[in-house]
């Protein structure tokens, strides 16, 4: 997928909501403060230019407990105490502009 194809390329500084009954994708870059909110699905946020260790150094979960995996294929989802999958909510934080967001069952790199 690329900024041409993807259907939701947010910045700068959006809020943008998913729509119900569906699996929305939301592209953030790190370039400006934006809000993304899913809804039950399979909810998806490609973060573009940035690595797994850009998400380990800025992420903040609001839910005690939920864990960040990393899958074979380099998409990271979120698993309960569990280790059964959950929608994630929270903040990630890079160089002063952040993303807030809810309801996001993974997270995948853009190159």
């Amino acid at each position: 997928m690329n900024r041409r194809t993807s259907p939701r390329y947010s910045e700068p500084r959006v809020s943008v909501a998913g729509d119900a009954g569906s699996d929305d994708v939301f592209v953030w870059t790190g370039q400006a403060d934006s809000v993304f909110r899913g809804v039950p699905g399979r909810d998806l946020a490609w973060l573009d230019g940035l690595t797994v260790e850009h998400l380990r150094r800025g992420l903040v979960l609001a839910e005690a407990g939920t864990k960040m995996r990393l899958d074979g294929n380099g998409i990271v989802s979120f698993r309960d105490a569990d280790g059964l999958p959950v929608q994630a909510a929270g903040t990630l934080t890079l160089a002063g502009r952040t993303l807030h967001f809810s309801g996001v069952a993974r997270f995948a790199f853009l190159w």
